[in-house]
């Protein structure tokens, strides 16, 4: 096309030789020979009259940056599927560990919010009724490697479930046996520990 081949600073072909490299033209549109005689002026893709290469610099990084940051908020908002049950165990008489802190009393009116949506919620007191093993052992084999909780044998033992370290445990199905994802969780694509309260927050907004 005649505009393809017009040089962007001086508005005329004459003086334009656009880049013929593939991999080149990714950075570059091609170079002005008017400039700096016997020197070229090599042009920026995306250059213009007035715009400098650090503003071309900037935009580019401010892209950069927000492509990164994409993929993150997706992660966050697929990070807790559509639920069919959901069992939160927590303690009345025990304090949560501050690396697994969790404000039970709200994690509860949360629970009723996503009740109230439809979806099965079943709360157990783990002070008056500790977790089960089999319970304990769905929740550290369940779910996928990429979803595992911090539960296991480097993690919170039996013993914390529920009481050092409340949770939350998502099934697809009423009737599974395992759960989907377990929280608190160790999240990849966070970078940070994703806990009890941001996942049903996430589940009350996907129900």
């Amino acid at each position: 096309m005649a505009d393809q081949a017009t040089c962007p600073i001086h508005g005329v072909p004459d003086c334009f030789k656009p880049a013929l490299d593939g991999f080149v033209r990714q950075a570059y549109t091609g170079y002005c020979t008017k400039i700096d005689w016997p020197f070229v002026r090599i042009i920026p893709k995306g250059w213009k009259p007035g715009v400098t290469l650090q503003d071309l610099l900037a935009a580019k990084g401010a892209a950069a940056s927000t492509a990164a940051k994409e993929p993150v908020a997706a992660a966050v908002a697929v990070a807790v599927v559509k639920a069919a049950k959901v069992e939160f165990y927590y303690s009345s008489k025990d304090e949560p560990a501050k690396q697994f802190f969790c404000d039970n009393k709200k994690a509860l009116l949360l629970c009723e919010q996503l009740k109230a949506k439809g979806v099965q919620v079943a709360a157990q007191d783990c002070a008056t009724q500790p977790v089960s093993f089999a319970v304990y052992n769905a929740a550290v084999t369940g779910p996928s490697a990429a979803k595992r909780a911090v539960f296991g044998a480097k993690g919170a033992l039996e013993e914390d479930m529920g009481k050092a370290v409340p949770a939350v445990l998502v099934y697809a199905k009423a009737d599974d046996k395992s759960p989907m994802e377990v929280f608190p969780r160790s999240d990849k694509d966070l970078g940070r520990i994703m806990g009890v309260e941001e996942a049903l927050e996430l589940l009350i907004k996907n129900a």
